[in-house]
């Protein structure tokens, strides 16, 4: 790598660092969740019926179905889901939002949303803002992620 890469891949790794860790403290000290939680609930409110397939969910997590397990078990234990076989094939296992899940979501989003548009988005110009993404999803897209979502 030239010096120019170096400091590109130095800025984003401190990125894929920092950015994560601050935003998992933000949602422990407020509202009592990993930011793994607080996406997976994410990704549950925004899914059809809202419910996923665990394959799926772990899929989305660039982890490993025993990881994302463990997760959705502490969900399942505070009642913001639950996890249920699909009757066609026993092997699927679907989790879907509870109520108390929603309730959940929409208490911690506004602090996250909060700290995000404080310490990113007011940061930037809009076209600075659409270059990120542009940006970002090109880069995921380069290391295997088709729709440029994000991993939780």
């Amino acid at each position: 790598m030239d010096a120019q890469e170096q400091d590109a891949w130095l800025a984003l790794a401190a990125m894929l660092s920092v950015v994560p860790a601050a935003l998992e403290q933000q949602l422990q000290r407020h509202d009592r969740l990993s930011l793994v939680e607080f996406l997976a609930l994410s990704m549950l409110a925004d899914s059809a019926g809202h419910q996923v397939r665990m394959s799926d969910l772990a899929e989305a997590a660039s982890s490993t179905p025993s990881r994302i397990s463990r997760v959705v078990a502490g969900l399942e234990s505070e009642g913001f889901v639950t996890r249920s076989m699909d009757p066609k094939d026993r092997r699927v296992v679907h989790v879907t939002l509870l109520p108390k899940g929603s309730a959940k979501l929409r208490e911690a989003a506004p602090g996250h949303a909060r700290m995000l548009r404080s310490r990113l988005f007011d940061r930037l110009t809009e076209a600075q803002l659409k270059g990120l993404v542009d940006v970002l999803q090109d880069i995921t897209g380069a290391f295997g992620s088709t729709d440029g979502s994000p991993s939780l």
